[in-house]
C-alpha cells in the first residue's frame, strides 16, 4: 500500500494542490542513504516551530539522519533544504509528540494513541509511543 501511496503523495504536495491535500502537516523529506547514496523521499507529517520542522518515525529510515545530515524537503510547495538530526530520549519524545499530536490529531492512530473527547493525545498512549518512534529535527536554512 505505501508503494501506491508515498509516490501519490510525493506528486500532490510538490505539485498545485498541496494547498488543499495536507501540505499544513505533511511534507516530501528527500535525503541519501548513509551507506549506499540510494535517494529517499517520503512523505511526512510534520510540525513547524519557526525555521525548525519536527516529524517523528518508528521506521529504519531515520537512522541515515544521525549526525546532523543535510536534507531537503519540499514545504507548502516550497523547496528548501536544511540539516537533519535524530533524537532518541524518550523523555523528549513524549514531550514533543504530545505537542505534534495537539497540532496534528489526525496522526494519533498512525502512532496509536487515543484522543480524548477534545482531542487531546492521551498521555499514557504518548509515553508508550515515544518508545518506539525517535524525534527527527530539521534546522531550516
Amino acid at each position: 500500500m505505501v508503494h501506491v501511496i508515498n509516490p501519490m503523495m510525493r506528486r500532490v504536495l510538490a505539485g498545485r494542490l498541496h494547498s488543499r491535500m495536507g501540505s499544513d502537516t505533511l511534507m516530501i523529506l528527500d535525503f541519501c542513504g548513509r551507506r549506499t547514496g540510494r535517494s529517499y523521499s517520503l512523505p511526512i507529517g510534520y510540525m513547524q516551530l519557526g525555521n525548525t520542522l519536527i516529524s517523528y518515525s518508528p521506521f529504519g529510515w531515520w537512522q541515515n539522519l544521525v549526525g546532523g545530515v543535510p536534507v531537503n524537503v519540499v514545504l507548502r510547495g516550497e523547496k528548501l533544504s536544511g540539516v537533519a538530526d535524530v533524537c532518541t530520549d524518550t523523555v523528549e519524545i513524549t514531550s514533543g509528540l504530545s505537542a505534534y499530536l495537539s497540532h496534528n490529531p489526525g496522526d494519533a492512530r498512525f502512532f496509536h494513541v487515543s484522543l480524548d473527547e477534545d482531542r487531546r493525545p492521551d498521555p499514557e498512549d504518548v509515553a508508550r509511543a515515544a518508545h518506539e518512534n525517535v524525534q527527527i529535527r530539521i534546522e531550516l536554512d
